[in-house]
């Protein structure tokens, strides 16, 4: 889930202004990012104490899955495995982290949401929050000061909304409509924005706010219907409130339990086809294991949130080939010596006023077609040699 960062951040940007020509001065419609990787698909990426930070992150898989079911609470996405045909997508890679998290709330505008366990959250700098579900959307949204009077502009004229997207060379795929979904009237297009399917969207909060966005749908999986329980899921939370808006620190803080987290100083990764044991960088401690079809890994984090992943994945080719196909951030591959084995790897540091953050992806074969994966996201300055520990591996 889920890295080029200062690639990521920069086409970020880039899709930012592209849909503040559709959304006008004062954030009417929001603003969605899609950050675009390195191997042709769109990422979100994790990058904690950086530019571009998600709450939940998993590297890519030859073929991705989502790591959990994602149900929504409250009736919101369906099951992946159910097929739609109202989402033009399936191309996008969102890559999650797997704290021990629950339900987080975001100061927002002057409004607090509580956010469900499954939605992930991310910040990106200077452009705040943005709300994603791995596999399935990513959102950023607007809370907008306009009268009952103001609103019923666009309930008398629904086909407002698409003037700005219009404008902007998006190709309206859906005209504007409205629903009543739980109780709120939406009213919502869609449309595709250089080849984004965007799902725009209009509803009121209370007599004085409206809560307005842009939905990227990501996958083919997701109706209409489940686009419009996202929107009443997130607007049935917000409550007025005089507190400031989170910050990226505050957000992390409140949802991860820093009690969890197991004191080892080795461990051992297993899939059906090899084990790994490997030693342990102190301070960093255990805080679960999870898989999938295609791979295994176990997750470390310190007290001042560095993550390391720890990866079997099956792949058809060599350490050497994974990493410079999913891997080569700047052009350059490196190479990592421990104990007579050879890793390849890629780094990236990405440095601004308030941080100055690394990314390591380090590889090397395991056997039997498997690859042994360490990959270090931190917000801080590291180098490969800090983690070392994770390098000295026995394969059973």
């Amino acid at each position: 889930m889920k890295s080029n960062k200062g690639l990521y951040v920069i086409i970020g940007i880039l899709v930012a202004i592209i849909l503040l020509l559709i959304v006008g001065i004062g954030g009417i419609i929001g603003v969605a990012l899609i950050v675009r990787g390195n191997n042709g698909n769109n990422n979100v990426v994790n990058t904690t104490g950086s530019n571009a930070t998600i709450v939940n992150n998993v590297p890519d898989a030859d073929t991705p899955t989502a790591d959990k079911d994602p149900e929504i609470v409250d009736g919101g996405v369906t099951n992946p495995d159910t097929p739609s045909n109202d989402a033009d997508g399936g191309k996008v890679v969102i890559e999650r982290e797997n704290y021990d998290t629950k339900p987080g709330t975001l100061v927002f505008q002057g409004f607090e949401f509580t956010i469900p366990e499954e939605f992930g959250v991310g910040f990106l700098e200077d452009l705040g929050a943005y709300i994603y579900m791995n596999d399935i959307f990513q959102t950023r949204f607007a809370v907008v000061e306009e009268s009952e009077e103001e609103f019923a502009k666009y309930e008398e004229d629904p086909s407002l909304l698409q003037k700005k997207a219009e404008a902007a060379g998006g190709i309206i795929v859906n005209p504007a409509t409205e629903d009543l979904v739980n109780g709120y009237k939406i009213l919502h297009f869609r449309a595709d924005l250089e080849g984004d399917d965007c799902f725009v969207f209009r509803t009121r909060l209370n007599d004085k706010y409206s809560f307005a966005g842009n939905i990227i749908v990501l996958s083919k999986t997701v109706s209409e219907n489940d686009l419009l329980n996202v929107i009443t899921t997130l607007a049935s939370s917000a409550v007025k409130t005089d507190k400031p808006d989170t910050t990226k620190e505050e957000y992390i803080g409140a949802i991860i339990d820093d009690t969890t987290g197991e004191v080892v100083t080795e461990g051992t990764i297993e899939s059906d086809k090899t084990a790994v044991t490997y030693q342990v960088t102190e301070g960093f401690t255990f805080r679960g294991n999870e898989s999938d079809e295609n791979r295994v890994y176990d997750i470390y984090m310190n007290n001042v949130y560095d993550q390391v992943y720890l990866f079997l994945i099956e792949y058809d080719g060599d350490a050497k080939a994974y990493t410079e196909e999913h891997y080569l951030f700047n052009g350059k591959l490196n190479t990592f010596e421990k104990n007579g084995r050879t890793y390849y790897y890629n780094e990236e540091h990405e440095k601004t006023a308030d941080y100055d953050a690394t990314r390591i992806i380090a590889a090397t074969d395991a056997g039997n077609g498997m690859l042994y994966i360490v990959d270090l996201d931190t917000a801080r300055n590291m180098q490969i040699g800090d983690v070392e520990e994770f390098f000295d591996i026995k394969i059973k």
